[in-house]
């Protein structure tokens, strides 16, 4: 009974998986790397900012403890704000 609750639990997580849904483009590999330790990709997907926007999520997040290079996170905000502009 409880492999019959489980099933369709582990079957959404896997759809729910949507870290190979970012677009292609420079910075997709640093974001997922960077970012996807944490959590998927689809609050990137569905969300449009500017680049201040996009900026301002990256420091909450580096206040939270995302560990990253500067250079790295300079790349993650361009390619957000290439792929999901406002």
């Amino acid at each position: 009974m409880r492999r019959l609750i489980l099933l369709p639990i582990c079957l959404l997580l896997l759809i729910a998986d949507d870290s190979k849904k970012l677009p292609d483009g420079p910075g997709r590999k640093t974001t997922e790397r960077l970012c996807g330790a944490c959590h998927g990709f689809g609050n990137f997907i569905k969300r449009r900012e500017t680049r201040d926007g996009w900026n301002a999520i990256i420091e909450d997040m580096i206040r939270r403890g995302a560990m990253g290079q500067d250079e790295e996170w300079a790349e993650v905000s361009d390619y957000l704000y290439a792929q999901f502009p406002k």
